[in-house]
This record gives C-alpha cells, structure tokens and sequence, in this order.
C-alpha cells in the first residue's frame, strides 16, 4: 500500500473531455487503523463510507467520507471474522448487507450492518457439489435485477460462471439474517478472464471484462433471466494497453452513463465513457496517478463524483 491515500474530483475539461483533479493526499499511518486488504463503498442513509476488511484479524472499519478536510474520518469499527478473500455491500429489503466470500472453502456470509455500523444477524452459505460449486472464484459481484439481488461468481482458474439468487425470508433462528441463496445455473466459460468492471444502462446489466490467458476484451450483457445466463454484447475490443492494465474501474457520469478508467501499474491512466451500443467507447482523457496502486474506487457525493486511489 502506499503511503498515501490520494483524493481526485472527476471534473469536467474542454467538451467532452474529462479530467482527474487532485484534492489531497492523506496519510495512511494518521488514517487507517488496520491493514486492509480489502475495500469497498457503502451507501447507508445519507452518508457515504469508505469499508476497508483486514483478512488477518478479520476487522471491519468504517471511514465516512466527506466533501473537505479531514475527506476520510473513523466512524466504527467492527468484527466479521478473518480470513475472506472479497468484499462487497448490497442492501435487500432496506436492510445493508456486507457480502464476505472465502475462495479457498467457498465460503460465502452475509452480515447485517447495523445503523451504529455494527456486525448484526448472518447468514452463511456454500456448495460442495455440482450444480454451481461455490469454491474457487476469483470473482463475486452481487447487484439488482428485475428488483431482487443477483450474485455472479467466476473462477480464473476454471472457468465456472455460476449465478446464484438472493432472497429475503419469511422468518430466521435468533442471529440468522433472513435470507436465502438458491442456485440459478451454472456455466462453463474459457479461463483467464479478470478486471470485470459492471455498469448500467436503463435497468440493463453489463460488464466489460479482460481475458489474459486468451486476449480478448469483451462486454457481456446479464440476461433479464439471469438462469439462462449472459449474452456477448461486443468482443475483440480495442482498449490500449489491455494486457498491461491493473485496473479497470467503472463509474457513472451526467445522467448515468457508463464510463470506466484504466490504470497501468506504473501510474498511466485513461478514462472512458461506454458507447451506448456498448460497441466501443470514447476517451475523455489520460493522466497519471500514484504508481503501485491496489484499489480505485468511486464514491459519490452531493458534490459531484470522486476517485480514491488506495
């Protein structure tokens, strides 16, 4: 990790281009109480805040973000145990939920968060067995279609694609989260896809993702009936430096529209916006960011979008 945790406004430049303005630099050793390895942005109300998971001892802390010094603040922290791999937040019957998956067992949990920002109910859930084994994925992404919580989840190594629900239930033991996961379908896909970067157009679901063993860039669209899987949108797509890449990290503009930037380990980085055909897109402009770069994420605020490198 850096030394720093750096702040970035996504401004408009000369129509159409975009530009990354650099608000600050943060100390990392007078900010975080952990060391994370893993991040993500959780909405609760009206506040924004940046979650940063540390496998080792399995702490949850929670950073609000804010629109002026100090940028970041501590707000809580809490404890979902140690040892998971990624984390997401989706929220399902206006309840946040923190999405914990473990690839080496396949291990998934879904912890409530409380409006202190504390570990409440969970539910956990894993498969052993075909269909839709749930070990190994280097990929899990939850999100909302057709009003309820879909999770995709892919396997580097295997090329498993398996879609799995998420439902609320009826009733639950004390400490159990009222949910349910059930197996849509699975799939088999080539190996070697990574960066998947997820947007939206209209109530439509889509990702672009990179293939490094067979290289290919492609976005996929999620079919309305998430069993009968996804359907190639575009493929052998013409984004410079695609093997190269680090990150790809998709973010919205203006009225929604998809846009994504592309970061190089060295600091090169671009920002794009999706065509709405998703046959291509248009870059808006070239930077460079701090080198060596593990996360880049997106919060939103009343002010505008802002990009955090971590």
């Amino acid at each position: 990790m850096n030394d720093n945790v750096y702040l970035y406004s996504v401004n408009a430049g000369t129509p159409p281009q975009l530009a990354l303005d650099h608000l600050a630099a943060i100390p990392v050793a007078g900010l975080f109480k952990g060391s994370y390895t893993a991040f993500a942005v959780l909405t609760f109300g009206d506040a924004t805040y940046v979650a940063g998971y540390a496998k080792a001892d399995g702490n949850l802390d929670f950073y609000r973000f804010s629109e002026g010094a100090p940028w970041l603040d501590y707000a809580a922290g809490t404890t979902v145990g140690a040892g998971w791999d990624q984390i997401d937040f989706l929220s399902l019957a206006n309840t946040p939920y923190a999405l914990l998956y473990r690839s080496d067992n396949g291990n998934f949990v879904f912890v409530s968060v409380t409006e202190r920002l504390d570990a409440g109910s969970r539910y956990a859930y894993s498969r052993r067995h075909a269909p839709a084994a749930t070990k190994g994925f280097s990929m899990v992404k939850p999100f909302v279609l057709g009003g309820g919580i879909v999770i995709m989840a892919y396997s580097y190594d295997s090329g498993a694609m398996c879609m799995y629900g998420l439902s609320a239930v009826a009733s639950s033991p004390s400490g159990v989260a009222p949910l349910l996961v059930r197996v849509l379908e699975d799939f088999t896909w080539a190996k070697g896809w990574t960066r998947f970067a997820f947007f939206q157009l209209g109530a439509g679901n889509f990702f672009l993702k990179t293939n490094v063993l067979y290289p290919n860039v492609n976005i996929d669209h999620v079919r309305d009936d998430p069993a009968t899987g996804t359907s190639e949108i575009a493929t052998n797509m013409d984004l410079p430096d695609a093997m190269q890449l680090q990150i790809v990290a998709p973010f919205k503009r203006d009225n929604g529209d998809p846009h994504f930037l592309a970061y190089r380990g060295d600091g090169a980085t671009n920002l794009y916006r999706i065509h709405s055909d998703c046959q291509g897109w248009t870059k808006l402009g070239a930077t460079n960011l701090p080198v060596a770069a593990t996360t880049i994420l997106f919060p939103s605020t009343t002010a505008g979008q802002r990009c955090l490198v971590i």
